[in-house]
This record gives C-alpha cells, structure tokens and sequence, in this order.
C-alpha cells in the first residue's frame, strides 16, 4: 500500500514539474475534437410506425367459415393479415428490396449526393485519392471491385446498417428508424422503403391467388362431393377476396403507416457531451503519461 502511494505521489509530483506539457496536451485534444464536432454535420432521427392492415374479413367468420371446417380447410389462415405484416417486417432488408429501391433514381441521387454530379447530371467515378488507395490495395493483392454508379448493392448495405427495426413482440406497431444528417431525405427513403414492399407483397399475393383460383375452378368442376364441394367454393370465395383486396392499389396491402416519418427535435448524434468528455478523459491520461515519462527522462540524464 505504501508503495503505491509513493508511486502515485511520484506520478502527481512529475506532472507537476511538466503542468505545461499535461495542460498543451490536454487542452489540444479537446479543442480538437471540439473542432471536429463543430465541422461534423448533425445528424437527426427520422421515426415512422407501421402496423398491420385490420380487416374483419380475416377471421373467416359466418358460413364461408362453417363450409370451410368440413373439409378441414382453416380459411383464416389464407389470409392473415398479421402474416403478411410479419413478411412485411421481414422484407424490408431484403436486397430485393434493395433493388426495388435503387430503380428509383430521384432517390438514388438524394441518398448518394455525393456521387452525384448535378451540373453534368451523371455519376462521378473515383477521386485521385480513391483511385489512389485502389491501386495500392490492387499491387497488395487485395481484392478491388471495379468502380460503378450506386445501385442495390449500395442500398441494401444501407438498410443492413442504418435501418433499425423496433420489432416488439408485445407491440401492435413497429417503428422503423434511420439517423441521417438530411432529414427530408431519410422522411422520402422510409415512405418509399414502405411502398416498394407493400407492393412487392401485393403483386405476390395478387400471382398466388390467381393460381389458386384457377385450380380451385378446375376441382370444382371435378367434385361431386357436396361437402368438398362447398369447402372448395368456400376457399374460392376467400381467394376472390383476396385478390379483390390486392387489386386495391388505392389502400395499402400488407402494412398501413400508423405514424408518418418525422424528425426527431434535437440532433441525436454526433454526441457531444460525450464526446468532450471522452476527449477530455483521454486528453488528461496522454498528457499525464507524457509530462511523466519526460520528467523522468530529465531526472535519467541528470538534470
């Protein structure tokens, strides 16, 4: 114990000899990372919640749903709307997605308006330095992609890290949430990012129920038992109405946007509190550890 304290007044003693050192170094770094912070764009949270499409047709109710328990025919699960909420949720990373979003050039331009040449009206290829770093990775053997203008890809890498889903169980809704220093931008990506999905799922539901019906119009015709029968056209009927709502492109099909997106009211990062306090932390242990190693330098060489 005694030990270290003497070394601990030792350290204290040492930064006191080489205040200006402990001070110069401290000071830097948190005017500098106060600079940095001052020159960094503000980004905000952009926040909208969705929900299933509430529809009492799904619970299969009435005679359509008696007709359809004799033959063991479960109508309520041809057309659940909590299931296509959840392909909903589960569609929104996808690189199908992806790609349905990147056909939308207007929003291409806006998410990578830093590739985007507005006066040529064109796609900027790599810098001096970009080309730079690419040739040396390339004589390194690092593998280099060859350059092209932002597509799928691009998106897709967005939506695996930006995108945050706070998907609760326990929740009726989910909110769909993206940090970006262009809030109007971010706004324009989820509603799009909703309605590239929705009808992706639309169009599906839309090719299934076809195929449906018209294998269940062929059995029909084929069927004398009226039990099957009547279970048949009781499926028929819920595929009927299943394309009726697809065809509905006035109404969304899978999710319905409960919340529209909005901005949160104050910069949610970079997090400057923080940060100055981190830097000042770090500030005072680089100049601590400076001022002590060249005090000791000074006593090593005898002055």
């Amino acid at each position: 114990m005694t030990t270290r304290e003497l070394d601990i007044g030792a350290i204290v003693s040492d930064i006191r000899k080489k205040l200006f050192l402990f001070l110069t170094v401290t000071g830097s770094v948190f005017v500098l990372t106060a600079v940095l912070l001052h020159f960094s764009a503000p980004k905000y949270t952009v926040t909208m919640v969705v929900g299933p499409i509430t529809d009492s047709s799904n619970q299969a109710g009435g005679s359509l749903g008696a007709l359809a328990r004799l033959g063991g025919v479960n109508l309520a699960g041809l057309n659940n709307s909590a299931g296509q909420f959840r392909l909903f949720i589960s569609a929104l990373t996808t690189r199908d997605t992806a790609d349905g979003l990147a056909r939308d050039q207007n929003l291409m331009h806006r998410l990578f308006d830093n590739q985007w040449s507005i006066e040529k009206q064109r796609w900027k290829g790599p810098g001096l330095i970009s080309r730079a770093i690419r040739t040396v990775k390339f004589m390194l053997g690092i593998p280099v992609e060859p350059w092209h203008p932002p597509n799928g890809e691009q998106v897709y890498e967005l939506l695996s890290s930006s995108l945050q889903i706070d998907d609760d169980p326990q929740a009726p809704v989910v909110a769909l949430r993206i940090q970006s220093s262009d809030p109007n931008t971010a706004r324009l990506f989820l509603l799009k990012l909703a309605d590239v999905v929705d009808s992706t799922l639309r169009a599906r539901a839309l090719a299934r129920a076809d195929g449906y019906i018209q294998y269940l119009n062929a059995q029909i015709g084929k069927t004398t038992v009226a039990e099957y029968r009547a279970a048949l056209t009781a499926h028929l009927a819920e595929q009927e109405q299943t394309r009726m709502m697809a065809s509905a492109h006035s109404v969304s099909f899978a999710a319905q946007i409960f919340s529209a997106p909005a901005r949160s009211a104050q910069p949610t990062a970079p997090k400057s509190t923080m940060l100055l306090f981190l830097a000042l932390v770090f500030g005072a242990l680089l100049g601590g550890w400076l001022a002590v190693r060249a005090a000791r330098r000074e006593r090593a060489a005898g002055y």
